[in-house]
């Protein structure tokens, strides 16, 4: 098994972030654990046996203390650890202000198009994934838990893979067990994160959509929804219970304008922009500046 040499040590250390890419197998992380120091090793064996029951996250290969806290129980370590297979979906969107005068929309409408594909194609993958998949996130959640561990339910702590199916990232030391009402919320965070991108011009969404591409997401909720549903079924959940919880990622759908052609959402974003700009500069006019006496 690989370890810490000093040349990674060196290089995690001046890279300075929680987060770096090393090799096709392996992440150099920077940063502190979940446990105060004398339950460290504990906490590393305790992970890397779910490895060993074949529950799926990332071994934990090595790891040295660099930095003790005089203040804090929790010192900073540099951990060697197994790449997770596939990806995780984060929340993307694109945001502009009327303070700003040379935006390029053309540039500001590919980057949200762009943002709007990369979900709908991911979330894609995971409604095609086998219902046994989501059984078995259900079941490795649950059991990880019934170890004493916590799972931070973070949509960013699970990737998936479309054969190797999901797995759990930074997993805590210990915490409070909420799952008997949350679970179906967790799992569905799990699988679309925290939802569809957003377009926004001085934080008022102006999010666009065509057809094809909203059929697109329907269809993968759906699927996605009804596999959670049946994974959940066993472990004392309703469909309509599912459904329920699901209506934070469906309601997003309505805050969603339609659009023929989102190849010309440019001009679109650039109309919306100059009316939003002119309707401030009315009301700027329209304040009357004089004193009564």
């Amino acid at each position: 098994m690989e370890k810490l040499s000093p040349e990674l040590l060196d290089m995690a250390i001046k890279n300075n972030k929680i987060f770096m890419p090393y090799d096709d197998e392996n992440i150099l992380l920077y940063k502190n654990f979940t446990v105060p120091d004398e339950e460290v090793d504990s906490y590393v064996q305790k992970v890397n046996s779910l490895i060993d029951k074949g529950i799926k996250t990332p071994r934990i290969k090595d790891y040295k203390l660099v930095t003790l806290s005089p203040k804090s129980k929790y010192s900073k370590y540099v951990i060697l650890e197994e790449k997770a297979p596939g990806c995780n979906i984060d929340h993307k969107g694109v945001y502009l202000s009327t303070k700003k005068s040379d935006i390029d929309f053309e540039q500001a409408a590919l980057e949200y198009i762009s943002y709007l594909d990369e979900y709908i194609n991911e979330i894609s993958l995971r409604a095609e994934a086998s219902v046994q998949m989501y059984i078995k996130l259900v079941q490795d959640y649950l059991a990880i838990v019934s170890t004493g561990l916590q799972i931070d339910p973070k949509p960013l702590n699970f990737f998936f893979d479309k054969e190797e199916g999901f797995t759990f990232i930074d997993i805590n030391g210990g915490g409070k067990d909420d799952l008997e009402k949350y679970l179906p919320r967790y799992i569905l965070g799990c699988t679309l994160s925290y939802g569809l991108p957003s377009l926004s011009i001085d934080y008022k969404p102006y999010n666009y959509i065509d057809e094809e591409r909203m059929a697109k997401l329907k269809e993968a909720l759906s699927k996605i929804i009804s596999k959670i549903a049946v994974a959940l079924m066993s472990k004392g959940y309703s469909k309509e219970m599912v459904i329920e919880d699901a209506k934070n990622w469906t309601n997003q759908l309505d805050n969603y304008q339609k659009i023929d052609h989102i190849e010309d959402l440019s001009n679109t974003i650039a109309t919306e922009f100059a009316k939003l700009k002119e309707a401030q500069k009315s009301k700027v006019e329209e304040v009357d500046w004089t004193i009564g006496w």
